[in-house]
């Protein structure tokens, strides 16, 4: 499954929450609230910055996620460009993003829940 960005989607909370004061965004100019593209460039920056491209898992499904016999890292089912693979990892991160079309995925025994069923885009306190 590939997800789907919203082009036109902006994020509800200054830029500066999402600048670490660790990672200066050089001459880079952004907007108070950015824009997907905004978005993806500073974060992209960041990555680069850091040299963590190469700890980056890219054109990705993740199946299953659960603890190795041992109980000391995760164990995820990934398929990637079509072919399947398990990798091990010490922390896991669940990114949903805001600017992604949200899908709610059919899984057997759905019919038995009484409550409502929404995406965490859904939720609001």
């Amino acid at each position: 499954m590939r997800h789907v960005r919203l082009s036109n989607a902006r994020q509800y909370g200054p830029s500066n929450l999402y600048f670490g004061a660790h990672f200066a965004h050089g001459d880079l100019e952004y907007p108070h609230y950015l824009s997907q593209a905004d978005f993806q460039e500073y974060i992209e920056s960041y990555a680069t910055h850091f040299d963590m491209l190469k700890d980056i898992v890219f054109n990705a499904s993740v199946k299953q996620v659960s603890r190795n016999k041992n109980d000391s890292k995760w164990q995820l089912l990934l398929d990637v460009d079509g072919q399947s693979r398990v990798e091990e990892y010490d922390k896991v991160a669940f990114c949903h993003g805001y600017q992604t079309q949200a899908k709610i995925p059919d899984f057997e025994g759905v019919e038995k829940f009484d409550g409502p069923i929404m995406h965490t885009q859904e939720f609001r306190m």
